[in-house]
């Protein structure tokens, strides 16, 4: 099994990962000077408006954001969708953040079980290539997931 979020976390810098199923709050991953209204969590294809744009970042009360620039930072959920779908369940503090909801043009590089899917790394690179990041930093991540995806299959 891939865990493309630890390639992420050593692919990029000001990053971190927290492993578990619950935390109390949200500053208790984020850290204490962060506040939710800067961050976002991912997500796939979430609504109508998502069909006509790649990215979509809805904030709090659903309204959709234009201006971007407030994220500081993002929260991608790793694991497998039952796995996903349980952590939203149990850290209902993830609602009190902006939803970045994805409609990637592209398919995975790997099969997925939703036809939409990504792998975490791929939905960061795509999420950061959409807000502006530098272009080398989504290639980058891009780059390194498809030889992880070589050497994976060569010692299988």
């Amino acid at each position: 099994m891939l865990n493309s979020a630890r390639l992420a976390r050593l692919s990029l810098k000001n990053r971190s990962i927290n492993v578990g199923l619950s935390w109390p709050n949200f500053k208790a991953v984020a850290g204490e000077t962060e506040m939710p209204s800067q961050w976002g969590i991912l997500f796939l294809k979430n609504g109508p408006e998502t069909q006509k744009s790649p990215i979509v970042v809805y904030g709090r009360h659903k309204q959709s954001l234009a201006d971007c620039s407030v994220l500081r930072g993002i929260i991608a959920i790793d694991g497998t969708w039952k796995q996903a779908k349980t952590l939203w369940w149990r850290n209902p503090w993830f609602t009190r953040l902006n939803r970045i909801s994805l409609n990637s043009s592209h398919p995975s590089m790997r099969a997925q079980v939703r036809a939409e899917g990504l792998s975490t790394i791929e939905a960061i690179a795509f999420t950061l290539e959409c807000l502006g990041e530098r272009k080398g930093i989504p290639e980058y991540l891009r780059k390194s997931y498809r030889e992880l995806i070589v050497c994976e299959s060569v010692r299988v």
